[in-house]
């Protein structure tokens, strides 16, 4: 089978600089955070909390509509856009509403870390703003791309990089059972996932991270051989069969730590990687994402409940 080549370069699809427009664009959103960061000194700042994170919200999805027309392939996993949702749009947009939810809600998924001080909340969301601002000016920088350039052409990064989708299957090996050794040893020392015990984690602070690094071998793996078979870079029938079992490898102890991100997040893996190297989802991954995340609030919520009220539940 012929192999297939990265398509993706290290680069990503060819950028321009922002035009004149963009930038005039730009400036008046960052005109608008800082007059509303001003509006504090004569609105109540629950107000101007509000009006920041809906700024926030209006320009992320300017700047991402206006990329994704621009480069349609596979922009979903571009960095910037990646930081656009996970660092800045969900982080201090979206969740900001749990601060506009009627306080019984509030109290319930704040406790005590909810102080009622909203002045604090716009400071932070006009530095997340002007960071947002910098991120994709500096994204827009001819400089950037030249560099990328100047890399790809290195030897040293085409010797160290590969431009096949292909894996070493004793490396393969090697990752998933440091990754399974790993787990093990977490659960035996009891700081794995939501059963761990607070004394625990202090004891093992010194060298848990290590564990944790040698969990996400396993992640490693599984995104490297997912990329190989829906690039088709080997033998198909074996790459289905590997990424089959380290799927149920990884939910199986996704549900085992007690988190239901963590129970569905191999499952979304998988569609992304499906995106990078085909460039589109498969539809059974966004079907079975619902019903596993169902799944899982029926074997975690009990597991939780047993955690807490069964005073001879084992964690070992």
């Amino acid at each position: 089978m012929n192999q297939s080549t990265l398509s993706v370069d290290l680069r990503g699809p060819r950028r321009v600089s922002a035009p004149f427009d963009t930038s005039v664009i730009y400036f008046f959103f960052v005109f608008l955070g800082l007059l509303g960061y001003a509006s504090s000194l004569w609105m109540p700042p629950e107000t101007t909390f509000a009006y920041l994170t809906l700024l926030m919200i209006a320009y992320l999805a300017f700047e991402v509509a206006r990329f994704s027309r621009s480069r349609p392939s596979r922009w979903l996993v571009n960095p910037v856009i990646l930081s656009s949702i996970f660092v800045f749009g969900l982080p201090f947009g979206l969740t900001n509403i749990i601060f506009y939810l009627p306080e019984s809600y509030r109290v319930a998924l704040l406790g005590d870390l909810w102080r009622g001080d909203f002045s604090w909340l716009n400071s932070a969301m006009l530095m997340a703003l002007l960071a947002a601002f910098g991120m994709w000016r500096g994204y827009y920088f001819s400089l950037g791309e030249r560099i990328a350039v100047a890399l790809k052409r290195s030897k040293f990064v085409s010797g160290v990089l590969r431009r096949q989708y292909e894996v070493r299957l004793p490396m393969m090996v090697v990752l998933v059972a440091v990754s399974l050794g790993s787990r093990l040893m977490m659960i035996r020392l009891g700081i794995f996932g939501y059963s761990s015990e607070l004394d625990q984690l202090y004891e093992t602070s010194n060298f848990s991270q290590f564990l944790q690094m040698g969990v996400s071998l396993g992640t490693v793996a599984f995104v490297a051989l997912s990329l190989n078979y829906f690039s088709q870079a080997s033998n198909y029938r074996i790459a289905q069969v590997l990424v089959l079992l380290l799927l149920v490898f990884e939910t199986v102890f996704g549900a085992a730590s007690g988190m239901k991100n963590q129970t569905i997040l191999p499952l979304l893996t998988l569609g992304l990687c499906a995106y990078i190297a085909r460039d589109r989802i498969p539809k059974w991954t966004l079907f079975c994402v619902p019903i596993l995340l169902v799944l899982s609030f029926k074997v975690i919520e009990p597991l939780r409940y047993l955690r807490f009220n069964d005073p001879s539940y084992q964690n070992r």
